[in-house]
């Protein structure tokens, strides 16, 4: 709940930080926002440095997709050896599918793109509880008889500790990772980066 609140708030900060000035100064990215605030230096820095990041984030977005060819193949042709230019061939056989139904889909291919891998990353999510419920002995009784019951179980986690002083508490709390305010901090964080200053996501929006 409080991730989502997160998304938000960074949507609203965002509108605050932004969309006045983008209006003010006539532009369109935060790119030309950069241009006209502080110089053509500043702009091409950070034009070059979203560039040459976008260009490793895909790039392990094609090696991943590549590794799952290689994984099918694996399973398909177990008997074949498997080595570099498997995964280059896996690597060009999505590059390839990703470009032939984005263009000729168009926005109906991103749109069902997205629902796809939505359904994909919920059911795996539920694939996964099971497969560990499963291969576990003793499946769901050990579960429950290891956790005492799972309504007693606290899944969400606020990591604050009524019983210390503020101090301590807060300091504990911040040293929690996986927290509900870590959540909430960490969700505004990155929609801010997302939707604030990344071209791709900030033209999307």
């Amino acid at each position: 709940m409080l991730a989502s609140i997160g998304t938000i708030l960074a949507r609203v900060i965002v509108a605050f930080a932004f969309i006045k000035p983008y209006y003010d100064y006539r532009v369109q990215s935060v790119y030309e926002f950069l241009a006209v605030r502080f110089g053509s230096m500043t702009k091409n820095m950070a034009s070059g440095i979203f560039l040459f990041t976008r260009v490793l984030g895909i790039g392990v977005r094609l090696y991943l997709g590549g590794a799952i060819m290689v994984v099918i193949w694996r399973y398909l042709f177990p008997s074949l050896p498997v080595n570099l230019n498997t995964y280059i061939w896996g690597i060009i056989f999505v590059t390839l599918v990703t470009t032939i139904y984005t263009a000729i889909g168009g926005i109906k291919a991103v749109v069902w793109t997205g629902l796809i891998q939505a359904l994909l990353m919920l059911s795996s999510v539920v694939f996964a509880i099971f497969l560990l419920i499963h291969n576990l002995p003793g499946g769901l009784d050990a579960v429950k008889q290891n956790l005492g019951s799972l309504h007693s179980v606290k899944f969400l986690q606020t990591g604050w500790n009524t019983d210390l002083p503020f101090g301590a508490a807060l300091k504990g709390m911040f040293e929690e990772p996986y927290t509900l305010f870590a959540a909430f901090i960490g969700s505004t964080m990155m929609i801010m980066a997302t939707h604030g200053t990344d071209q791709i996501w900030s033209n999307e929006c």
